[in-house]
């Protein structure tokens, strides 16, 4: 179960990732796994990247992307923060993607039959969705 912003295209939901109390450790707060109240923000990212010939990818966080994340960093804050968490100890990890749709959108990679420009390769996974899901919920 999420909180869905009325006034924001981010999604904030609960989540624990192993790399939060080492974090935190860090800022000198001795905390263990069961200590920590974790919120991941969520948006649905512009349709940009590319995957290079040397099979690494390129996926720039764009400016519109950052604002969405900034906005959802801060509600964030704000609900730890009420619930009594203290601000000092508030970390955040490294930006990462997970669970990428619309990577290959039908109709600009795939064809109907889900064929990409190369004869007998075909797409058939969450990649082919218009766009990607900012809101996992719907």
């Amino acid at each position: 179960m999420g909180i869905k912003s009325e006034f924001g295209a981010y999604f904030i939901s609960p989540h624990f990732s192993g790399q939060l109390v080492p974090l935190m450790a860090e800022k000198g707060f001795n905390a263990q796994n069961k200590d920590v109240v974790g919120l991941m923000v969520k948006i649905a990212d512009e349709a940009n990247g590319s995957l290079n010939e040397d099979g690494s990818i390129t996926k720039p966080l764009t400016s519109s992307d950052q604002k969405l994340l900034t906005e959802g960093y801060d509600k964030a804050v704000e609900i730890l923060t009420e619930i009594g968490v203290d601000p000092s100890s508030i970390v955040a990890t490294p930006i990462r993607g997970a669970h990428p749709g619309g990577t290959a959108a039908m109709g600009k990679v795939v064809d109907r039959s889900l064929e990409t420009e190369i004869k007998g390769l075909f797409i058939a996974d969450a990649s082919v969705i218009a766009q990607a899901p900012g809101d996992p919920q719907y």
